[in-house]
């Protein structure tokens, strides 16, 4: 059905002479691209409504993003297969920020880990300044003692890191 509205819009503005062949492919997957990550950006909403978390959901969401563009990492083969991933990784976060009663300990541990992970991460000469970034950004964060913000940005950066040592 997707590829059926593509294919129609695509073809209108080739009839008006405003495309070429190369110029419609890319677009063709630029707006495949926008309508998958707008999808998967709704569900994410979604189960964070559905755990009574939109604020949660929402930061976790920007920064998760932020970091994947920042650090890159690892892709699933299929579209289906990572819509499969974020949805497991949506739920896990949502699931660990609930539990309150290790919550202090858990995400402690995290910021631990997250620091060290960078330090290895800063070895590439391609994402080194980004690292820097990053660190400061958190380090504020923790200064600031913002728990409500803290927890979720820590989280994507740590499951950011994580997808990262696990490409191919």
């Amino acid at each position: 059905m997707l590829k059926k509205i593509l294919d129609y819009l695509i073809n209108k503005l080739q009839d008006s002479d405003t495309l070429n062949e190369y110029n419609s492919e890319i677009l063709v997957y630029g707006l495949e691209v926008l309508l998958y990550n707008g999808f998967t950006a709704f569900l994410v909403l979604g189960i964070s409504l559905f755990f009574n978390e939109l604020y949660f959901g929402t930061l976790f969401l920007i920064a998760f993003s932020i970091f994947r563009v920042l650090f890159g990492g690892f892709h699933a083969k299929t579209i289906y297969s990572c819509t499969i991933i974020m949805i497991i990784i949506v739920l896990g976060v949502h699931f660990i920020n609930k539990f309150e009663f290790f919550h202090y300990y858990f995400i402690t541990a995290v910021t631990l880990i997250v620091y060290c992970l960078i330090f290895f991460i800063m070895q590439n000469r391609y994402v080194y300044r980004k690292c820097i970034i990053v660190i400061l950004f958190c380090t504020i964060l923790i200064l600031c003692n913002i728990p409500d913000m803290y927890t979720p940005v820590i989280l994507a950066l740590f499951i950011a890191e994580m997808l990262y040592f696990f490409k191919k």
